[in-house]
């Protein structure tokens, strides 16, 4: 009779439980709180506005640079119901920057989310693995809204070449990534197809072919954000 096989089984870091449980509360709490939509739902296609009231000073105008926080228009992420704020990562070309969104959450839910130890509500939390080109000028009617601290940039380029190249992730910023994605009913998988449209057609280049961007961190793969054998962390296989 043989044997049956030897199955090695390690639990996960007691911190990555603790805040996969952190985000899971919050994405429970963010569904009792959606209200479905009926068959006379009037919402309009841009679900949230911004408006300035009278004797309001204008806007900071600057042009795009690696480095600045922009703060996207309502007819720029026309599939979202909240205001989107991106980090301008790095410079392409003439006519194209590198920019990741901001997430909802204040926990990150993927080893493509950077928690950024920020005190505001927005900017808690760099979704990465969203990062796409865009133009600059569609970039330039972005409101600026402030500029990324110390080492933010790095940091988010760092985690960028983990998911595009398989880079092992700095130790410093191990612990503020988000858990692996392993299991196929993980309900992370919804809220990674909720993502996907973020900014809809907006960052399309004139004739509505899609910019360069980065392929989805390899979320559905087996063994995406798995312990690579000299203990670092891989993107994929």
């Amino acid at each position: 009779m043989s044997k049956l096989p030897i199955i090695h089984w390690t639990p996960a870091p007691r911190w990555q439980r603790e805040r996969l449980e952190r985000w899971l509360h919050e994405w429970e709490i963010e569904r009792q709180l959606v209200v479905p939509e009926g068959p006379e739902d009037d919402t309009p296609d841009t679900a949230y506005s911004i408006d300035t009231a009278p004797g309001m000073p204008e806007a900071e105008t600057r042009l795009p640079a690696p480095g600045q926080i922009r703060l996207l228009q309502p007819s720029q992420a026309p599939s979202t119901v909240r205001p989107v704020y991106v980090a301008v990562l790095a410079r392409f070309d003439a006519g194209h920057y590198l920019v990741a969104p901001y997430g909802r959450f204040a926990e990150p839910a993927i080893p493509g989310e950077l928690e950024t130890r920020r005190h505001e509500p927005s900017l808690q939390v760099l979704c990465v693995w969203q990062a796409q080109a865009m133009q600059a000028e569609e970039l330039a009617r972005a409101w600026f809204a402030g500029e990324l601290e110390d080492g933010e940039g790095r940091e988010a380029l760092a985690i960028h070449a983990f998911i595009d190249r398989g880079t092992p992730i700095p130790d410093g910023l191990r612990d503020r990534i988000g858990p692996p994605l392993v299991h196929p009913a993980d309900p992370r998988h919804a809220y990674l197809d909720e993502q996907e449209p973020w900014a809809g057609s907006r960052l399309a280049v004139a004739d509505g072919s899609p910019l360069p961007r980065l392929a989805r961190a390899a979320e559905r793969r087996a063994r995406y954000g798995s312990v690579a054998e000299d203990g670092g962390q891989t993107a994929g296989e």
